[in-house]
């Protein structure tokens, strides 16, 4: 009305992640059904392990691992969640759906979170890096230990699969609103897993 038209600049995240689903198969990394828009062969054999690491305390990071799952497997929302609530996700969908692993991590690794005065005094005037962090022992609310925790987790994980399929984790999700936790997490796992793709 009065000549206005609203033009949406940021995409919804159905869309985002509709896109990211199809850049995982152009990088030979299938997931679910071949995407209509783009024409692939689906290799032979089981399909590659993926984990999508998400904030647990955080609706926003809650869902969005259920979404991603959503358009992957081109299912509804709710079917997603009341299959993973009653755990028939894994038995009723067979291998395809055994390939994407949820694991979970609470905002604020490093000890601030988002808008916390703390942090933006520390932007201002740095004191330790996001690396130097992730490689100490903790104090406060820092987290970093539990990184350790979990690339060790994720490699035995990861072995596992290996030995049961015969093809381990080949791609990673970061799903989350911190910046910086993305950064800590990447530290810790890259060098855990050369060969996946974040």
């Amino acid at each position: 009305a009065g000549g206005l038209h609203f033009l949406r600049t940021i995409a919804t995240d159905d869309l985002v992640l509709h896109e990211l689903i199809k850049e995982l198969w152009l990088r030979r990394v299938p997931i679910g059904p071949v995407p209509k828009d783009i024409d692939f062969k689906v290799p032979k054999g089981p399909p590659p392990h993926i984990v999508l690491l998400s904030e647990w305390d955080t609706a926003y990071g809650r869902s969005l691992g259920m979404t991603f799952a959503a358009e992957a497997f081109d299912r509804p929302v709710e079917e997603i969640m009341a299959n993973r609530a009653s755990r028939k996700l894994r038995r009723r969908e067979g291998q395809s759906r055994r390939q994407l692993h949820f694991y979970r991590y609470l905002r604020g690794i490093d000890g601030q979170l988002p808008g916390d005065p703390a942090r933006e005094s520390s932007e201002r005037s740095p004191k330790k890096s996001a690396e130097a962090a992730a490689m100490e022992g903790t104090e406060g609310l820092n987290q970093a230990d539990y990184l350790r925790r979990l690339a060790r987790t994720l490699k035995e994980d990861d072995r596992t699969w290996r030995l049961t399929s015969g093809i381990g984790i080949r791609a990673f999700g970061l799903l989350g609103s911190d910046t910086y936790d993305k950064l800590m997490i990447l530290r810790a796992l890259r060098p855990e897993f050369p060969e996946a793709i974040f």
